[in-house]
């Protein structure tokens, strides 16, 4: 396994939200979902064989690039003393003189692989697919996404998401940003979505995120009020009853996130 490859799994081995994942060259492909799939790779910054970062590129099998970042080593790990190099230096991988690749100077540890893994995998998970998942013992929040029109008129609504996962909730809302169906700070699209993804990824309080949306929002229930379903079914049959009483609950729309 070459050098890349091998740090490569370092950081995204362990836990991560890539599924599939293969190794090869600087990279590495893997799915977040169904039709959503990631590149990571090292990439150089302007200097020849000097490895700054890596490149993180979400696509889409049938519409291509969603989104790229790049996480610079330096931005995340800082300077760090070596034996060789009382001064500090910034963290980078570079090809030797025997054309080999390794760290220079300063090799991360197992802390820095972790810190690297957190940082990026926090992107990831912005972009996975919605999905049922298991209902968390720990949960008691259900969130509820609903589309609705300019004046937010809840009787006109329509659920479009129903989770106990607010990993989820926030794929979900980053998708229908991006598609152009909701606005974040009154914009959508690309512009709007780079908004709602600098929030999330610098910790904004979701109260505060749900207050900037336009043509959507989020409602929140008390999973406590719940029976104690056995299994994933029944949980969400028993949310199917509760959530009738609700006005604004359409059956037709609940089926169709749930039972397809």
């Amino acid at each position: 396994m070459g050098f890349f490859e091998n740090e490569l799994q370092k950081i995204f081995s362990a836990k991560s939200p890539i599924s599939d994942a293969r190794y090869g060259g600087r990279a590495c492909v893997g799915r977040l979902g169904e039709t959503t799939n990631i590149k990571l790779q090292f990439v150089t910054l302007g200097t020849y064989e000097k490895y700054e970062g890596i490149k993180a590129t979400v696509f889409n099998r049938n519409n291509g690039e969603i989104d790229s970042n790049i996480f610079r080593f330096a931005d995340i790990l800082g300077k760090n003393a070596t034996k060789n190099n009382l001064n500090n230096n910034m963290p980078y991988a570079w090809k030797t003189m025997n054309n080999n690749y390794e760290w220079y100077s300063y090799k991360p540890t197992a802390t820095d692989y972790s810190t690297l893994a957190k940082e990026i995998n926090a992107y990831l998970e912005m972009f996975l697919e919605p999905q049922l998942y298991q209902v968390n013992e720990k949960a008691k929040t259900l969130y509820l996404l609903y589309s609705c029109n300019e004046w937010c008129e809840k009787s006109k609504a329509l659920l479009l998401l129903i989770t106990p996962d607010k990993e989820t909730l926030y794929a979900a809302i980053g998708g229908e940003i991006l598609t152009g169906n909701m606005e974040y700070i009154g914009e959508s699209g690309g512009k709007g979505f780079a908004e709602y993804k600098k929030d999330c990824l610098a910790g904004v309080d979701s109260v505060d995120i749900f207050k900037e949306l336009n043509y959507g929002f989020v409602k929140e229930m008390d999973i406590t009020l719940l029976s104690e379903p056995e299994t994933l079914s029944e949980y969400y049959a028993s949310a199917n009853t509760l959530l009738s009483a609700d006005v604004n609950f359409d059956p037709d729309a609940f089926d169709e996130v749930y039972n397809n």
